[in-house]
């Protein structure tokens, strides 16, 4: 495995991470959050509904944009979007606009996600392919397995911002990583957006 194939594995895998950590993480927090911003916990639950709603609706919307206009390009803003949309959820003032910059944070994750399967797949090739491929999986199952411990860890100990400053820590770590080691590439016969449909 070359130097930069290496990184472009780490830095995938950290943000990767990052982004489904926060499917499950802040659902641990939600009665702190929801005392310390004084919000009911059915207002609360938005906190998780908002980020994995955004999430999901535009994975495939991401995914096509990325094939259109870059994969790097795209996982480069993704991260940009991640680290201020987890900044604004750090400092919330309010319970709206906690769930605002949740929304945001899973816009940007759904382009990370879509990206990062497309960015190992042209990087490695043969067993080295699927050797990458196992190590994302990995990575994929741990995120969802450590989410709720790593919530409650940061929420008792430095309380729940804590979560949301991680993200934000994490996404900025990356960005030089992936601006530096990660190639470019696009798919331009893919089909346009269905912007109608995704709405």
């Amino acid at each position: 495995m070359t130097h930069d194939r290496r990184w472009t594995l780490l830095v995938v895998c950290l943000a990767t991470g990052v982004l489904l950590l926060n499917v499950s993480a802040p659902s641990v927090a939600l009665p702190a959050v929801g005392q310390a911003l004084g919000a009911e916990l059915s207002v609360m639950q938005w906190v998780v509904s908002g980020y994995s709603l955004a999430l999901a609706a535009t994975l495939l919307t991401a995914g096509t944009l990325a094939d259109l206009m870059g994969r790097r390009r795209m996982f480069l803003g993704g991260l940009a979007a991640f680290a201020a949309a987890s900044v604004l959820c750090a400092d919330a003032p309010s319970p709206l606009v906690l769930i605002a910059g949740r929304a945001v944070q899973g816009l940007a994750g759904a382009v990370l996600l879509s990206s990062s399967l497309a960015l190992l797949a042209q990087d490695f090739t043969g067993p080295a392919r699927a050797g990458a491929l196992g190590v994302w999986g990995a990575t994929v199952a741990a995120a969802f397995a450590v989410g709720p411990l790593e919530g409650g860890l940061l929420t008792e100990s430095f309380g729940w911002r804590a979560i949301f400053a991680l993200d934000a820590a994490v996404a900025l770590a990356c960005l030089p990583v992936a601006a530096r080691h990660l190639r470019e590439s696009q798919y331009p016969d893919a089909e346009r957006v269905d912007w109608p449909g995704t709405a």
